[in-house]
């Protein structure tokens, strides 16, 4: 069966190769059309984030994306969500642990806005000398690193040739030994969101060790209208949550925890008596310790905000 999967693997590299070197003499010779169409904004960044997390990665790597609100935006829906991939893809090839987030900000300017979109990692970083080769046809940084990363060194070119067809351009900053910010704006038609009604006002109760991560699961609960409080620990969150069913402090909706909170703490479910409590949205793989629990279901960080409010609806 590893057979089959490392020629299934080869044969989906080198058709991504083929399809590289054929998008890219369309591109140079003006052979290809962008395709205006009206689409959810979300929906293109989720699809692009559920394609590069299915890109074998560090165990202590994690995905994940920052957006204040959902927007219906006109443009090339495919061409973007293949620039959006390019850069995750880089991004996860050259970062062995830490964070890739790819961060959205909406400027609305009249009639029109602009979208800023940046993919940021914690990864090895790129020296100026090398960021000059990123632009060039099968260009490769250092060869140290290419010689640990496979790749036909287009990526960046098309994704580069797709954005001046759109009027923009894509720039870097890197540093070496601390990671790299890839980053685009574009000008378009679009429309801006109201939260939904059945999460606005609602409260979200999250429960993380980290701050970066806290801010991504704040941005998703904000999107939705909702309100949030933070804490770190499983047993300040115990403290919180039943002050509220006392009716002594403020009752949440919805808890948001991280799952490795829950490693070798079999006692903490029934501590926190999840079953008859708030929904408990554990953020990464199930702990075997709240299978078979009522009350509670597992999200990536790349999913959260649309299953959040499945299941609040």
């Amino acid at each position: 069966m590893e057979h089959v999967d490392n020629i299934a693997s080869c044969a989906n590299g080198n058709l991504r190769i083929v399809n590289d070197i054929l998008d890219l003499a369309k591109l140079q010779h003006d052979k290809f059309q962008l395709v205006n169409t009206e689409f959810d904004l979300r929906s293109c960044i989720e699809s692009a984030l559920a394609t590069a997390g299915a890109i074998p990665k560090a165990a202590k790597l994690q995905l994940g994306y920052l957006m204040p609100c959902d927007l219906t935006i006109q443009g090339d829906n495919n061409r973007l969500q293949q620039i959006l991939l390019n850069l995750l893809s880089n991004a996860i090839k050259f970062t062995a642990e830490g964070l890739v987030t790819l961060t959205c900000q909406v400027m609305k300017m009249g009639d029109s806005m602009q979208v800023q979109f940046m993919v940021e990692d914690t990864g090895t970083g790129i020296s100026w000398e090398d960021c000059k080769q990123l632009w060039k046809d099968f260009g490769q940084v250092g060869s140290s690193i290419a010689q640990r990363q496979c790749g036909t060194g287009l990526g960046l070119v098309i994704s580069q040739h797709l954005l001046k067809a759109m009027g923009s351009k894509m720039e870097i900053e890197s540093t070496p030994g601390q990671g790299s910010k890839f980053f685009f704006t574009l000008q378009c038609q679009g429309k801006i969101q109201l939260p939904p009604m059945v999460t606005k006002e609602k409260r979200a109760l999250i429960v993380h060790g980290c701050r970066q991560q806290i801010r991504r699961v704040e941005a998703h609960c904000e999107s939705l209208g909702m309100k949030t409080q933070a804490v770190c620990s499983l047993g300040v969150a115990q403290m919180l949550l039943r002050a509220g069913s006392m009716g002594r402090g403020r009752r949440y909706n919805v808890v948001l925890c991280d799952a490795a909170l829950f490693n070798g703490r079999n006692d903490w479910v029934s501590k926190l008596n999840i079953s008859d409590g708030p929904p408990w949205v554990v953020i990464g793989d199930l702990p075997h310790s709240l299978h078979g629990v009522s009350n509670v279901f597992a999200v990536n960080t790349s999913m959260m905000q649309r299953r959040l409010r499945e299941r609040l609806e």
